[in-house]
């Protein structure tokens, strides 16, 4: 079995916020700060995530 990477365990994270409502479009989440925190992964990580669409 293949291991996700963590940059797309992110991606797949937000994608669940905005599917099951938790968070609406256009909504602001979580500072990167708070997410690195919570994901416990580095800055760079939630930045290239978070750019991708």
């Amino acid at each position: 079995m293949e291991q996700q990477t963590k940059y797309n365990m992110m991606k797949e994270t937000r994608k669940e916020w905005i599917t099951s409502d938790e968070v609406k479009p256009e909504e602001k989440i979580y500072s990167e700060n708070e997410l690195v925190k919570m994901a416990n992964v580095n800055r760079h990580t939630i930045r290239q995530a978070a750019g991708d669409r």
